[in-house]
């Protein structure tokens, strides 16, 4: 992860001096001059290729991303904070165009047509909505025949025809459509073998699909291609490529063709790119990932392929699953030159989600990764350490050693971090910063861990799931438990000795003394009954900081009628501090008291004044949730980790 400067409003509370990484990596394009489009969840990237430099391009994180060189365009589809598909300059990020689809219907996919006057966006409503680039206004709507099932039927891909006449749309069970988008009428619907992961239309007017297998096991092939008949849907060609290395199998999804129409690339689930000659169809290559990027029992999936306008290279958007059970996955771009089908370029500057955050002496900032631990220097950022603590998953159906970590607090001495790694069994431990060895695990009774805190003297440590309970260091035994009626989401630790615990059933829950066996169990905030997320200790231990929405059909994280109380610990007092968020997931309070930051599930990271909950500031951060907040210790900086695969640094002026 590497430290990049952004631009800051000199008027704001709060401004995101930089950010360390560059995001979850979702898709990337082509510029004519050369260069690389590379779309994250936190933001858009140039790379320019040959000089190895990657400078941002505007903060507009996205899922996927549809380019138009000749134009001038990219389509970002984006979650947060509403969902709607964002139109941008490729010269200079300029925002060019909104278009808002709805808050209750999901994105599947977007897609420009080939001079960029219009735009088809596909939704979880059975739908494809077309729109007019120019206006914004919506032009069409068609509709993908109702099924039994909500997920069946979906519009999952889009393709548009060369000619900009005709749109293609498919769903997972087994259904492609064709349309006129003139006149808006269906021409067809036909049946496929497989549902289709990825269409393409080439330029004799037939169809390529990227065929997925369904949740089947075809162990004899390793590609698996239709091209389709658009007029009736017959299936002209079954490609199937036999699996004679044994290359792992799985769904097929990324397409591109040369731009001379002689090659076409495809992959997907597996560990080769496979190169076809379109005039026969014969396989003209296969690219197999370097051993250094890829070991058993590891996958590849390749997300999109791309040609250069020249021919000359193929652009590969992949990411390496690690531990399958465990779903850590690391990303990077692979360039492969034509000529002799050799990998040529690579940037691996990308991780998955941040789910942990914690602060040591000197501004030192520790983010669990999907990777491991990544210990930075400072908030100036620097070259950071990677530590991969490493422990084998005690869930029966996964035998791989988890390496993605979900969660970190860190020891008073900063000898070593209580950390939980991302797994559905509850992994645990104390792992030592100097030599990566990792303890004895924790006994914990739930299939997840939610949250950690250590205490200050160093002697007892936390973690909360579907119960909270707190260890002394060095023992297996727990010294407490605590039940709760739902997952028990937020832990801290307090200056003074105590522990504080909260959860999705809307309780409060604090304990000190010997054996912490005094405190306070079952508080509520005001008011109607809400899923509490997160907390935080006031400096002096005498008050909490907590988070939380009001519980609904959606998840907790995304409600907009979140709140902020404030809880006396002496008098069981609460104070409200309204704001207007996207459900709240973290919350941090500074060090001189005066200040409470809040980081929600669009990405947005709000400054309050802790004495009458005035909004001092609220800005976009990150392209997804906000996983963890704190201050550096002179309070002069903020630092949140978010799901969108990188870290900001905030300057505070409160």
């Amino acid at each position: 992860m590497t430290a990049y400067s952004v631009s800051a409003d000199p008027g704001s509370a709060l401004n995101l001096e930089r950010r360390l990484g560059c995001g979850r990596l979702c898709e990337a394009g082509w510029l004519d001059d050369g260069r690389v489009v590379v779309a994250t969840a936190a933001e858009l990237w140039v790379w320019d290729v040959r000089g190895g430099t990657l400078k941002p391009l505007v903060q507009a994180g996205t899922r996927g991303m549809d380019l138009r060189q000749r134009a001038g365009l990219a389509a970002l589809v984006a979650e947060a904070p509403i969902r709607e598909v964002r139109l941008v300059s490729l010269a200079d990020g300029a925002m060019v165009q909104r278009f808002h689809t709805g808050e209750r219907s999901l994105i599947y996919a977007a897609a420009l047509s080939p001079a960029a006057e219009a735009l088809a966006v596909g939704l979880g409503s059975h739908q494809v909505t077309l729109w007019d680039v120019r206006s914004g206004e919506r032009r069409a709507c068609l509709t993908h025949p109702e099924t039994s099932s909500s997920f069946d039927g979906q519009p999952e891909v889009l393709a548009w025809s060369p000619d900009g006449a005709r749109l293609a749309s498919a769903s997972r069970d087994h259904k492609l459509w064709v349309w006129d988008v003139a006149s808006g009428a269906m021409m067809g619907e036909w049946a496929l073998p497989f549902g289709a992961r990825g269409l393409l239309w080439m330029p004799d007017g037939m169809l390529l699909a990227a065929m997925a297998f369904g949740g089947g096991t075809i162990t004899h092939t390793e590609c698996f291609l239709a091209v389709v008949d658009p007029a009736c849907g017959e299936v002209v060609h079954l490609l199937e490529t036999p699996n004679e290395a044994g290359h792992r199998v799985g769904d097929m999804r990324a397409l591109a063709h040369e731009p001379s129409r002689q090659l076409c690339a495809a992959g997907g689930d597996g560990e080769v790119i496979h190169v076809f000659d379109t005039a026969t169809w014969q396989l003209a290559a296969q690219l197999a990932a370097p051993p250094d990027v890829v070991e058993p029992p590891r996958m590849r999936y390749l997300h999109s392929l791309a040609f250069s306008p020249d021919g000359a290279q193929l652009l590969a958007t992949v990411a390496t699953n690690v531990n399958r059970g465990a779903e850590e996955r690391r990303f990077g771009l692979e360039v492969w030159a034509t000529d002799g089908w050799r990998l040529a370029a690579r940037l691996d500057d990308f991780t998955g989600a941040v789910g942990g955050l914690a602060l040591g002496t000197g501004g030192r900032i520790y983010a669990a990764c999907d990777d491991g631990l990544r210990i930075y220097p400072s908030a100036e950022g620097g070259q950071p350490t990677l530590l991969r603590p490493r422990v084998r998953s005690r869930a029966k159906w996964n035998t791989d050693r988890l390496t993605a970590l979900r969660h970190v607090a860190l020891s008073p001495d900063e000898h070593a971090a209580l950390v939980s790694w991302r797994s559905h069994s509850g992994e645990a431990g104390a792992v030592d910063l100097a030599s990566g060895a990792v303890g004895e695990l924790l006994d914990l009774p739930q299939k997840q861990v939610e949250a950690l805190a250590w205490h200050p003297d160093g002697q007892q440590m936390a973690a909360c799931g579907a119960a909270a309970t707190i260890w002394k260091t060095g023992r297996k035994s727990a010294v407490r438990k605590l039940s709760f009626a739902d997952r028990a989401v937020g832990a801290a630790a307090s200056s003074d000795g105590k522990f504080g615990f909260c959860s999705w059933d809307g309780t409060l829950s604090v304990v000190w003394g010997a054996r912490f066996a005094q405190g306070l169990v079952g508080l509520r905030p005001p008011g109607p009954a809400r899923r509490l997320t997160a907390l935080a200790f006031s400096p002096d231990g005498s008050a909490l900081a907590v988070a939380g929405g009001l519980p609904s059909l959606r998840d907790a994280y995304e409600d907009r009628r979140a709140r902020v109380f404030v809880c006396e610990i002496a008098t069981q007092g609460w104070r409200e501090l309204p704001l207007e968020a996207a459900g709240l997931s973290a919350v941090a309070w500074s060090p001189d008291g005066q200040l409470i930051a809040a980081g929600d599930g669009a990405g947005r990271v709000v400054l309050l004044r802790a004495a009458d909950g005035a909004v001092l500031a609220s800005v976009s951060g990150h392209g997804d949730a906000v996983t963890a907040l704190h201050f550096t210790a002179d309070g002069a900086r903020l630092v949140s980790a978010s799901r969108d695969g990188s870290l900001g640094v905030w300057s505070v002026d409160g």
